[in-house]
């Protein structure tokens, strides 16, 4: 389980998720809460990964 306060993606490109989830330990599935509204950039970079979700806090 890894918690981020913050995570900011800089760019909205695909490869550089992947690059990142990568160097992550047991990375077979990944749910992501993003805090409000959904970044626009991580949802980009994450809507082509079919074992990265992306759902926002209620």
């Amino acid at each position: 389980l890894l918690i981020f306060d913050d995570l900011e993606v800089p760019t909205h490109k695909t490869k550089n998720i992947v690059n990142y989830v990568e160097q992550l330990e047991n990375s077979k599935k990944i749910l992501i809460v993003d805090g409000g509204p959904i970044n626009e950039k991580l949802k980009l970079a994450t809507q082509n990964l079919h074992y990265v979700n992306v759902l926002p806090s209620i």
